[in-house]
């Protein structure tokens, strides 16, 4: 049973948070779901006025929200542009930050890999050495009152995958994501029996903007939301830093700030539309998505690519390439079918020859932020 969540899918008159569980019963019924996702508050910002104030100072309001709201706090961290911005709204709005939580197969992977700048996304496990390690070795040094948790996952696939384990995901279905995340430090955990109130926090996630029909929108994604969902247990909450109907002034603020950029640079809008959008376009967006809305992010820190796969996923690379014979393995490769066979076909993704690479994406409304007028709209 997962924690009560920010999104849901609705099947006929039936509610399921497992988007499994969902695609399963829009099997049985014959019966589209519809994803909703903060519907009730989105539906009334008023999407297409106003201008930003400071991100900085949204993203400090969002940090002091979450930190009254909950005695307990943690940060999921992986070093990336998401979740650094939202360490940074907690310390420079002097807000206290219980405990930071990583994750990594130390011992799984000491030996499979020489530390290298390789952008693929199969290189992640370099982002300890070159990114991670020294942000928390910095985090020690200045803020010493934050709890440091670097758990090492490597022996959790000694366990293997249950039943259970596949309806408390959704779209992540990688073997990795099961052992990744589903983790608690020392420290949650005796909050948590002593009955206290708290939150794992994820930094989910940058603005996602089309542009259809002369107009620019703003709409959220299941697969980016569904990306924390394998943290969520019956006594955990995860609380999404970002994309909150808790506080839609943040996600409003980034919108505005996206709108601006290319109402002024309509040249590049088409970085926006989703047809005929390639690898190479979609990562020139990414990077301006990243630079206006997070204006403090070093985009000379090394990241790997994001993984084009939520089943094949690139960081898991190592585990496919070793862990073939493996019984986790095999029992994950076992789930996979399982589950797959008992949706319809037409809600699978495919790659262009046309593996399994997880289910299609359902997306919010389209929010209106307002027309841009490119040369040949005039």
């Amino acid at each position: 049973m997962l924690a009560v969540q920010p999104g849901y899918y609705r099947v006929g008159d039936r509610i399921f948070y497992s988007k499994i569980q969902a695609l399963t019963e829009a099997t049985k019924t014959n019966t589209h779901p519809y994803w909703n996702f903060g519907d009730d508050v989105f539906s009334l910002v008023n999407w297409s006025s106003g201008h930003c104030p400071d991100i900085r100072l949204l993203y400090q309001q969002r940090a002091r929200q979450l930190r009254e709201k909950y005695d307990y706090l943690v940060l999921s961290y992986s070093g990336g542009s998401d979740s650094w911005t939202m360490l940074q709204g907690f310390l420079t709005a002097n807000q206290k930050v219980d405990e930071i939580l990583v994750r990594w197969p130390f011992k799984a992977t000491n030996d499979l890999f020489t530390v290298n700048r390789n952008s693929d996304a199969s290189n992640i496990l370099s982002e300890w050495a070159l990114n991670i390690k020294p942000d928390l070795d910095y985090i020690a040094r200045v803020h010493p009152e934050i709890k440091i948790t670097v758990y090492d996952w490597s022996d959790d696939i000694n366990t293997e995958l249950v039943e259970e384990d596949w309806l408390n995901i959704n779209d992540h279905m990688n073997p990795g994501v099961f052992r990744k995340f589903n983790v608690y430090g020392e420290k949650e955990r005796q909050m948590l029996d002593a009955g206290k109130k708290t939150a794992i926090v994820w930094g989910v996630d940058k603005p996602q903007v089309r542009y259809h029909h002369g107009n620019l929108h703003l709409y959220f994604l299941d697969k980016l939301v569904n990306n924390r969902c394998a943290s969520v247990q019956d006594d955990r909450t995860a609380e999404l830093f970002y994309w909150t109907p808790d506080m839609p002034e943040l996600v409003h603020g980034q919108a505005r700030m996206l709108y601006e950029y290319f109402a002024s640079k309509p040249d590049q809008v088409h970085l926006a539309e989703w047809e005929g959008r390639t690898p190479d376009s979609k990562r020139e967006y990414d990077k301006i998505i990243r630079s206006i809305v997070y204006p403090d992010w070093n985009p000379a820190k090394f990241q790997a690519d994001k993984p084009k796969s939520m089943v094949w996923n690139g960081c898991d690379a190592w585990m496919f390439s070793e862990l073939k014979s493996h019984r986790y393995y095999q029992g994950w490769e076992h789930g996979l079918n399982s589950i797959k066979n008992a949706v319809d076909p037409k809600f699978y993704q495919a790659s262009t020859t046309g593996r399994f690479e997880g289910w299609t994406g359902f997306a919010s409304p389209m929010y209106n932020l307002g027309p841009v007028y490119k040369s040949l709209d005039i």
